[in-house]
């Protein structure tokens, strides 16, 4: 339903309402000082688990942070259609599942020769949180939406998309070069994982599963002391280069024996 442009002002202002509740703290509290809309409706008896437990943290924001998000694919699609036009059908959820467990093989093996074994159920269900929600927000519904019902171009829906991934990435850097290095691997990683969705035939369940194997790899096999960060090391990036070359040579096998052309659709 609307216009091409209302319904671009309509994506557009409920990726802003979501970046506000989740990043701004805009309302007063009893401690005198200033929470985000999510805390504030943190009810007295989940404080302690939310104290103790950053992925509950990261669940309870990010859920109640994504109702714009919700309400904007409700008023664009019929209620039957939105997990469908979001991507995240139950029908594509085993290929995808299958497809992004096999793209990260070569990082598995690297970094389990490369690193030291280390497990965590926090990092565990973070890894496997992160390639979920990431991917629903940036790629299903900033650039999906886009591209999908507003008709923007492939580059031009995922640009957006690519410059608030890799600024909310930036913490993971220090400043000068190194902020620009996240920022360009983040940015870049945010059109590959656009790209993958695109290419799937908006089966956002595969960049979500390649997201969060890559991110576990990281996890369970960390590579130095210090946090594996966008960059990396010299070794997680030999097996995170091999991982997007064997995803390529995947898609394209993926799109012959469907009798499908690589980028088929609107580009600019």
């Amino acid at each position: 339903m609307g216009s091409k442009y209302s319904n671009t002002l309509l994506v557009i202002l409920g990726y802003v309402a979501y970046y506000v509740l989740i990043n701004c703290r805009f309302i007063p509290g009893s401690d005198g000082e200033l929470h985000t809309f999510y805390g504030t409706l943190l009810p007295d008896a989940l404080d302690g688990i939310w104290q103790e437990s950053q992925i509950f943290r990261n669940v309870w924001a990010n859920s109640i942070a994504a109702i714009p998000l919700v309400v904007v694919m409700f008023i664009l699609h019929k209620a039957k259609d939105v997990l469908k036009e979001w991507g995240i059908a139950g029908s594509g959820f085993a290929l995808g599942l299958l497809v992004g467990l096999l793209m990260t093989v070569p990082m598995f093996i690297t970094n389990a020769i490369c690193g030291t074994y280390v497990f965590s159920m926090d990092n565990l269900l973070l890894s496997l949180w992160a390639g979920l929600s990431e991917e629903i927000i940036f790629r299903g519904y900033l650039f999906g939406q886009l591209h999908r019902k507003c008709n923007w171009g492939y580059i031009w829906a995922s640009l957006p998309a690519a410059i608030v991934f890799g600024m909310g990435h930036l913490y993971q850097s220090g400043q000068g070069l190194s902020a620009l290095s996240v920022f360009a691997v983040t940015a870049f990683g945010s059109f590959y994982f656009g790209w993958l969705y695109r290419e799937w035939n908006f089966n956002l369940w595969v960049p979500i599963s390649l997201h969060a194997f890559m991110d576990l790899a990281w996890m369970l096999f960390p590579l130095s002391d210090e946090y594996y960060g966008a960059v990396g090391t010299v070794a997680g990036n030999v097996g995170r280069v091999l991982t997007i070359i064997l995803s390529v040579i995947i898609t394209i096998i993926y799109k012959r024996r469907r009798g499908e052309k690589l980028f088929d659709y609107k580009i600019v």
